[in-house]
């Protein structure tokens, strides 16, 4: 095996032909009584104090769950999903129809995704300023009034509670019901841009239950779009797993391609 390794002359020793460099002999006989180190075994590195920036960023677990859910369902439930749904330079589906325009062609994901990154910055940003209102007791008041604004619960029954969530980073209401069963949700999607309730382009019902520890059966229905789809997911290993999406549409308009589509995929998560 030969290994190069490019250095600069400066400041470093010149070898003519009759000196050897460290590691060099002039014959076969004097290499074989030599000992050589080529691997060195380091301890572990102590752990850090300061969790770096990215950890401070991204220091809330239900945050990080809520970027992942967003991203899910505006580019696809599993990674199979997510890769059948990305285009490429070479395919269009980009088809205007008395039905409406089915999105597909690769400047517009690529818009789609510029979206997401301005949501997360926007989203990043009210959270690190509600968590500084939250302890500045001058401005608690109003972190206190936008709370009560974006989040109410009611308890229906025993055991039945209902969730509202509202987003203002997002412009998305999120209501989810809370049962002994299953996971209900419904997500009602508006206009981006704007501040406050607005129209809505989008609502997604879903209904999700863990099978087992490792599987997980999930059905979800968007209304404006007609999209019915079920997922099921398998976590094999700590980095393996499967996924099967069956979907459909039930009516011919909509902003997505119409189709009925079977889809198995293996992910590998390292």
């Amino acid at each position: 095996m030969i290994f190069s390794l490019g250095t600069t002359a400066l400041g470093r020793k010149s070898y003519s032909v009759l000196e050897l460099h460290d590691g060099y002999v002039t014959s076969i006989e004097d290499e074989k009584g030599q000992e050589y180190l080529e691997v060195y075994f380091l301890p572990p590195a102590p752990p850090l104090t300061d969790k770096g920036w990215l950890k401070r960023v991204f220091d809330d677990e239900t945050l990080s769950k809520e970027f992942r859910e967003r991203y899910e369902r505006q580019f696809g439930r599993t990674d199979a999903e997510q890769i059948q749904n990305t285009p490429n330079p070479y395919v269009v589906f980009d088809i205007i129809t008395p039905q409406g325009v089915f999105r597909g062609n690769a400047k517009e994901d690529q818009i789609q995704r510029q979206r997401f990154g301005e949501y997360m910055v926007r989203r990043l940003l009210e959270h690190n300023i509600d968590r500084v209102a939250k302890n500045e007791p001058a401005i608690r008041p109003l972190y206190e009034i936008k709370d009560r604004i974006s989040r109410a619960q009611v308890s229906v029954a025993p055991g039945y509670v209902v969730n509202l969530n509202y987003s203002f980073s997002g412009n998305n209401l999120k209501v989810k019901v809370t049962n002994p069963y299953a996971n209900i949700e419904a997500y009602y999607d508006m206009e981006p841009g704007h501040l406050g309730p607005s129209t809505v382009i989008e609502a997604i019902y879903s209904v999700s239950k863990a099978i087992t520890t490792s599987t997980t059966l999930a059905a979800y229905y968007k209304h404006k779009d007609g999209i019915a789809s079920l997922v099921a997911k398998k976590q094999i290993t700590a980095i393996v797993g499967t996924s099967l999406t069956l979907s459909t549409n039930t009516h011919q308009h909509g902003t997505t391609q119409r189709e009925n589509l079977a889809l198995a995929g293996l992910s590998i998560n390292y």
